[in-house]
């Protein structure tokens, strides 16, 4: 299908294998509203090359020596915020996927996309809205769901009153603090405090508020 449009995408390839750049850059001569802008093959070079050269779309691979996609795309959506970032990887992790689109990525798309996929991806994140592939999307709701499942396991597992005390070990409180402000023995504080740092399988306390916040109980 023919697309017009009074804008030509200029497109920068990151990805650090030759063969896979040179794929891209088929699949982008064949289309009317695209141009290669150029190629890198490593974050750094990323970085050079927006310094001399506007692009609208990068297609980032994940993989690269030197620096990686995700910590290129974290500078790029810091210091380019008009470039639009679509990844493009054979990374099939939903927990890749959250860092990417947390990092400033606007797409995820896998490597195993057919030509019409990828130009459809890139039209897409061009014009500012989020493209996630099939598969993509598949990942990051697995990701999700394991994760609120997790959640809701701690969750059910700590009594209201662990989380009482969990809390306040998060604020710094000592057992004695904690005691006179939820009117308990420091004893029983102490035996919340095992039982709490059991069920989270933490070492110590600091693991313990560690592994809490990343299960979102705090």
């Amino acid at each position: 299908m023919d697309h017009k449009t009074d804008h030509i995408i200029k497109i920068l390839i990151a990805d650090d294998h030759e063969m896979l750049r040179q794929g891209i850059k088929t699949i982008i001569a064949d289309e009317p509203d695209m141009i290669c802008a150029g190629e890198v093959s490593n974050g750094n070079e990323v970085l050079r090359f927006l310094q001399d050269t506007p692009v609208d779309v990068i297609l980032m691979d994940i993989n690269m020596p030197l620096m990686d996609g995700l910590e290129s795309t974290k500078l790029v959506s810091e210091h380019f915020p008009d470039v639009r970032i679509l990844a493009l990887t054979m990374l099939e992790q939903g927990s890749f996927i959250k860092q990417m689109l947390k990092s400033g990525a606007l797409g995820y798309l896998l490597k195993t996309a057919g030509k019409e996929e990828v130009v459809h991806a890139i039209r897409t994140v061009f014009t500012g809205k989020r493209y996630l592939g099939a598969r993509a999307t598949e990942l990051l709701m697995d990701t999700i769901k394991r994760q609120v499942t997790l959640e809701r396991q701690f969750d059910a597992d700590l009594t209201r009153r662990e989380q009482e005390v969990l809390r306040l070990i998060a604020e710094g409180s000592s057992d004695a603090e904690i005691a006179e402000k939820l009117h308990l023995s420091p004893l029983t504080v102490e035996s919340h405090r095992k039982n709490v740092r059991h069920k989270l399988c933490a070492k110590n306390s600091a693991e313990m508020v560690r592994i809490a916040m990343e299960r979102g109980l705090l």
